[in-house]
């Protein structure tokens, strides 16, 4: 591995489900009006557009979040 290099299980550990929800939902808290473009969390987060789709259908599904389009 090199020196710059995280080891695979703190990266793991960072992007999980869990750890992005909860960066996702201090986003949400932290933006003007509780709202937020699936395409600036993404790049806020640091991930792809699909992984935070996975985090909104979650959030939606327990009515913990609406779509607000």
């Amino acid at each position: 591995m090199k020196a710059h290099e995280a080891p695979t299980s703190s990266r793991r550990d960072e992007n999980s489900l869990y750890s992005l929800t909860k960066r996702f939902v201090k986003l949400l808290w932290e933006s003007p009006d509780h709202a937020i473009s699936i395409t600036t969390a993404a790049s806020m987060l640091n991930v792809v557009k699909r992984r935070v789709y996975d985090i909104t259908n979650v959030l939606e599904s327990i009515d913990l979040l609406r779509n607000g389009t």
